[in-house]
């Protein structure tokens, strides 16, 4: 996980850092530290702010997921996907 996707995780879901740091159990100096790129981050402690935007329903995408070849982050989709109405359904009665 980089800075710029603590960052960016907390920008989707409107958190400050004080935000994290209570649902994180981090100290907020850590948090703050992390994504300055002031410090290199423990393991342990950059899992337990992973699965914390996780359970948010932050996806943190790692280099080979995006089509930059970059790290990001996404929200995970909220309820089904609105495919609309396929080209075989259309009719003059839902024609709007």
């Amino acid at each position: 996980m980089t800075d710029a996707q603590i960052r960016a995780a907390r920008g989707l879901l409107a958190w400050t850092v004080g935000d994290l740091a209570e649902r994180s159990g981090v100290q907020q100096g850590t948090i703050t530290a992390l994504e300055s790129g002031q410090m290199l981050g423990d393991p342990k402690v950059c899992d337990v702010i992973a699965r914390t935007f996780e359970g948010a329903g932050v996806i943190l995408l790692d280099n080979c997921c995006t089509a930059e070849g970059g790290p990001g982050v996404r929200l995970r989709r909220q309820g089904p996907c609105d495919e609309g109405i396929h080209p075989n359904q259309l009719s003059t009665e839902n024609d709007q």
